[in-house]
């Protein structure tokens, strides 16, 4: 009888501020267990964080005590390497290091750097990260088996430093489909993320105020996202602009997500720089019509007419903003309706997790 194959999947820290790496990390589980027969094992370092198990039922944690190298080895003689695969998210942190001893025993490791090598990340604390890159984690990424990329502009850029790349994207479940009636009193743009200053939260409720959607009735922007710097600037713009057509949410996951979506006609995202945001293919599926920049690293979107184009920057928001104010609801209905079907016919987990297991070992 043949071993069950194994992915294990390295990540940094289990946190809402996280969410984006460990869910895209792990979010192939299921299909990769009903239909290959894979055991998903999701490995990270000891937290308070409350891990919702029930939604990962295909899902085996482990928290780790150390992470010193002793501790790595021991953890990885458990299996064998003839069928498990290692895998690792993100960059700069210990899931690299593991990744490497792993290659070193004789693992098949792929290393999956999320956009965190971009060029606008790679600018923040440069001198830092480029010494770094240089010494250690370029080295240690080199021996991987496989260099991942999760978008194809992140596979451009990353093929200056490696000479070959895999690209598979992420995806959306098959309950992330919604084919529900969009309520038509008011037209509502969801902004849906991480509350960073690459993400562009700031410039966007800037240029809303200095837009035709200012105080119309028929429009709103709707904000959600777990804190990562920007609330305290946010909170301060409400309140001083009390009255504006504006609704702040805080952090919104699973069906409290699903119901935002539900309700919301165009996704917002003016980030300057993203590895491939998932939250982008959530919007599509759920029928809404994507306002992304280039730095979103989706240009199939654009190229195919599904999305609309922007930069961060107060005018270009602006222009954007207004631009939604003439687009037609049959107009806007038969684009959300054509980003749905290109979702579902590209990007599922299904689908996804089909190139992951030509990886594994065989």
């Amino acid at each position: 009888m043949p071993e069950e194959k194994i992915v294990i999947n390295i990540v940094d820290q289990l946190s809402p501020v996280n969410y984006g790496i460990w869910n895209a990390a792990i979010a192939t589980a299921e299909p990769l267990f009903k239909i290959y027969g894979v055991k998903t094992i999701l490995v990270a370092p000891e937290s308070e964080f409350d891990f919702p198990s029930k939604q990962y039922p295909f899902v085996e944690l482990i928290r780790l005590k150390s992470l010193k190298k002793d501790s790595a080895l021991a953890f990885l003689k458990k299996y064998s390497t003839k069928n498990t695969l290692v895998a690792s998210h993100g960059a700069w942190q210990y899931p690299t290091k593991w990744g490497y001893w792993a290659k070193k025993m004789g693992f098949n490791w792929v290393y999956t750097p999320h956009g965190m090598l971009e060029p606008w990340s790679m600018s923040q604390k440069k001198l830092k990260k480029a010494i770094y890159f240089l010494l250690l984690e370029k080295r240690y990424a080199n021996q991987a088996t496989f260099i991942r990329a999760v978008g194809k502009p992140e596979s451009i850029n990353l093929l200056r430093h490696f000479k070959e790349i895999k690209l598979i994207p992420n995806g959306v479940y098959s309950s992330d489909f919604n084919s529900e009636e969009k309520p038509e009193s008011k037209t509502n743009i969801l902004f849906l993320a991480r509350l960073h200053e690459k993400k562009g939260i700031i410039p966007l409720v800037n240029a809303w105020k200095y837009s035709n959607l200012y105080k119309n009735q028929n429009f709103e922007l709707l904000i959600a996202g777990t804190d990562d710097g920007e609330k305290t600037k946010l909170d301060t713009f409400l309140i001083q602009n009390s009255e504006i057509n504006i609704r702040f949410y805080g952090p919104k996951f699973g069906e409290e997500k699903q119901q935002l979506l539900s309700k919301s006609h165009y996704y917002i995202l003016p980030s300057v720089s993203e590895g491939f945001p998932t939250s982008v293919l959530e919007s599509m599926a759920a029928c809404l019509v994507p306002i992304i920049t280039e730095g979103c690293n989706f240009p199939e979107a654009i190229e195919q007419g599904l999305a609309i184009l922007t930069r961060q920057n107060k005018n270009d928001l602006i222009k954007t903003l207004n631009q939604i104010a003439e687009i037609s609801e049959p107009e806007r209905n038969k684009t959300a309706h054509k980003c749905q079907n290109f979702i579902r016919q590209y990007y599922t987990w299904e689908i996804i997790a089909g190139k992951q297991f030509e990886l594994i070992p065989n």
